[in-house]
């Protein structure tokens, strides 16, 4: 048997557990992330250093000041009272969890050539008699200010309505919240997503890879350089409702993360495929 059950990497680690009696085997990629309570008063000047950070007890302590959002633009933005950022890094988990999750399933297509039997490690994959082999997806946080694979500023609005473009190095506190859009040509179609989610996706890239990237760059590349920016979310309803696109949806570009590290536990076994968990458990309850 050939199984790894942890590998550790600069870019996230990953813990891999066999089917136990029912429950299918799982792999979970493991992200720890640091949070910083982003002072608004010196958030974009030299003078605050890197993440400068400003907690008080009392909104009457709170600063103020304009933070930039991704697209340039300035927000005016104030200081988190400790109990609002206690409260924002419970739902920051739980929202990120909860989108990624209960989505994705990677089914293994055969022994690897020359990685020796594959037999015991097909048998840990198998939870029941009328599904075949496979392994759940997962994604689990840690939040942490140790070794952190992933450190993300987070400023708190002073106006909530206020539109703030973010990225994956600095999000705002309504983030957490699920967010509704539409696609051009398809008004009457809502489209859900919770925008920390999209952007801690981003923290899941390679190892030599600044950053995982929008659902549908490689399309994006074609066009023009003006053009690349809205296309790169999905220039299709089924592109544009993906995680790494405009929604909330897993498809087989948000499994990649973990198609590239399922090699690293499972050796025996190759030409792994994701299938989404509905059409997979529709077809073995």
């Amino acid at each position: 048997m050939t199984i790894h059950h942890v590998v550790k990497e600069r870019n996230f680690d990953s813990v891999f557990q066999s089917a136990k009696g029912s429950a299918s085997a799982k792999l979970t990629i493991k992200l720890k992330v640091e949070l910083f309570a982003l002072d608004p008063s010196v958030a974009d000047s030299p003078a605050g250093g890197e993440h400068p950070v400003h907690l008080v007890n009392s909104l009457s302590h709170a600063k103020r000041g304009l933070v930039i959002d991704a697209d340039d633009d300035t927000i005016m933005c104030r200081s988190w009272v400790t109990h609002e950022w206690e409260e924002f890094k419970t739902k920051f988990k739980k929202m990120v969890e909860m989108s990624w999750n209960n989505q994705m399933i990677l089914l293994p297509g055969g022994p690897k050539k020359g990685a020796g039997s594959h037999v015991n490690d097909y048998k840990t994959m198998l939870a029941t008699e009328r599904a075949p082999a496979h392994v759940e997806c997962a994604l689990e946080l840690d939040l942490t200010s140790n070794g952190a694979h992933a450190e993300i500023e987070v400023a708190r609005k002073v106006d909530k309505r206020r539109e703030f473009r973010s990225d994956m190095e600095r999000i705002v506190d309504t983030d957490v919240e699920f967010s509704t859009t539409t696609m051009k040509g398809f008004r009457d179609r809502k489209i859900f997503q919770v925008t920390a989610a999209h952007e801690v996706g981003h923290w899941l890239r390679d190892v030599d890879k600044t950053h995982f990237s929008h659902v549908d760059w490689e399309y994006a590349k074609t066009l023009p350089a003006a053009e690349r920016a809205h296309a790169q979310y999905g220039h299709t309803l089924g592109k544009h409702v993906a995680m790494m696109g405009g929604g909330n949806l897993c498809t087989e570009h948000e499994a990649q993360p973990w198609l590239s590290r399922i090699g690293r536990h499972v050796s025996t076994l190759a030409g792994w495929k994701f299938m989404h968990r509905i059409p997979f458990r529709k077809r073995f309850p």
